[in-house]
């Protein structure tokens, strides 16, 4: 089953700006660029094959309670609300 999508993403990241906490300035950027912010920041390395070698520590797994979906007319009716299928409403995605 595929779904269409409902929601056009500008190209400059607006859709984060009035989420609370966020603060991306770039959007799909190509994974050559994710990279090199990667290793500028220190947030990772490369290994001798050349792929990005990122040490998680001991806490890798994403936390249920940090998972968030979009409550619009299709994911309404198609997810199971519960602890952890948290919806957010759209306006707090568009200005």
């Amino acid at each position: 089953m595929s779904v269409t999508s409902v929601l056009t993403v500008p190209k400059n990241g607006a859709i984060y700006k009035d989420l609370p906490g966020a603060s991306f300035n770039n959007y799909q950027l190509p994974p050559s660029i994710l990279i090199q912010h990667t290793l500028r920041l220190g947030q990772g390395n490369l290994s001798d094959t050349g792929a990005l070698v990122i040490n998680t520590g001991e806490f890798s797994g994403r936390s249920p309670d940090d998972k968030f979906i979009v409550k619009d007319n299709i994911t309404t009716i198609t997810v199971n609300w519960n602890n952890f299928n948290i919806p957010i409403e759209p306006q707090f995605l568009l200005s």
